[in-house]
């Protein structure tokens, strides 16, 4: 297989722009700490168009001193530092602490009488005008029809019914407590 000519001038072509666009080694050489001195004019337009930090880095004979540049060169970096777009980030922000509540925590009840927990029933209505009444609860799915005197789950005792109140004894401490009913009996 012979190349013909069209061939070796794209070859030429492509090997040119991948040197021209090729990464120069000066940047290695300030990295490295290689001194290479220039000669710098002093009222060259080359002077002109550097910053004014960085014309720090040209001394009074008109070399530049690349030392003092790098180090400049660095404090800018540093300055306008953009971050690593593959870095691991973390977007946790730690809570902010509570702060301590200065009261100070209820004391402690001395030796306190038991007392009955709060009443399970809830009214759900009453029937019969009769002289005996008929009230009608419950205790989450179950319904209880009583009448006073009658014994609940051997734990309440109807006592009695008054004009929106029935009251319930709770028998492992004979403690009496009151229903509302929200109605006249």
């Amino acid at each position: 297989m012979t190349l013909k000519r069209w061939h070796w001038i794209a070859i030429l072509l492509v090997t040119a722009g991948l040197v021209v666009m090729a990464p120069s080694d000066e940047g290695e050489v300030a990295k490295k700490g290689v001194r290479t001195d220039k000669a710098v004019p002093k009222g060259s337009a080359n002077t002109a168009s550097i910053s004014s930090s960085d014309r720090q880095a040209v001394g009074e004979n008109g070399r530049v001193e690349l030392e003092l540049l790098s180090r400049i060169e660095i404090q800018h970096k540093a300055k306008g530092r953009v971050s690593d777009v593959f870095n691991q980030t973390s977007w946790f922000v730690p809570p902010t602490p509570q702060p301590k509540s200065l009261e100070p925590p209820p004391p402690l009840p001395s030796y306190s009488s038991p007392t009955a927990p709060q009443l399970p029933f809830t009214y759900l209505g009453r029937y019969g005008d009769t002289a005996i009444r008929t009230v009608i609860l419950s205790k989450g799915e179950k319904v209880y029809t009583v009448t006073v005197g009658e014994v609940i789950e051997n734990t309440y005792r109807v006592e009695k019914f008054t004009p929106g109140i029935v009251s319930l004894t709770y028998l492992p401490l004979n403690i009496v407590q009151s229903l509302r009913t929200g109605e006249a009996l």
